[in-house]
């Protein structure tokens, strides 16, 4: 499997996401990759991966999915989305997830950012602020970027944060500036 995206939380346990919704995960350093499995099965195309401790880590990718495991990569749960707040980016790819840092080196496990692209000309960051019930995850749309896809994001608190766009549309970077979070 092509893998396309991958995190790591310390030295001894990371998650690596690719094709046809391929998971590995490791708890020992990568001494042993293991296959996470998902229920249901996923099959679309994963391309970003956070995780937030050794064992709460969220994936995404193709088709407006969101996925979620609580014991270090083993097995993922959809998070379904209370009502359509998606809407016509469900057909984007989502490229990043970014946990909210609560300091240098901790997460908020149920604050995370999603960033979504169609690949040409429109990107769209969502925010969601308690995952901790992916039967039932709310999503708020944060911002919208005209003529641009944006490919990676991070957080840096709440309010602050990076996205960057793909190296063919100029390599623009955007940033956060002020406490509502608008990108300059």
């Amino acid at each position: 499997s092509q893998l396309n995206g991958m995190a790591a939380f310390n030295s001894q346990n990371a998650i690596a996401v690719g094709e046809g919704g391929a998971i590995f995960y490791t708890t020992n350093g990568g001494t042993a990759w293991n296959s996470g499995t998902a229920t249901p099965t996923i099959s679309d195309t994963l391309y970003g991966v956070s995780m937030a401790s050794t064992t709460v880590a969220v994936a995404a990718g193709n088709g407006g999915n969101v996925y979620k495991s609580a014991d270090s990569g083993a097995t993922w749960a959809t998070l379904t989305p209370s009502g359509n707040p998606f809407g016509s980016y469900t057909t984007f790819k989502y490229h990043t997830v970014s946990f909210v840092p609560t300091s240098a080196v901790t997460f908020d496990v149920n604050k995370i950012y999603l960033c979504a692209s169609d690949g040409l000309s429109e990107s769209a960051v969502f925010y969601s602020n308690d995952i901790s019930v992916p039967a039932s995850t709310t999503w708020t749309q944060d911002v919208v970027f005209e003529d641009t896809s944006m490919y990676s994001l991070a957080m840096y608190d709440d309010i602050y944060g990076l996205a960057g766009t793909a190296r063919g549309q100029s390599g623009m970077f955007l940033r956060t500036v002020d406490p509502t979070g608008t990108p300059t």
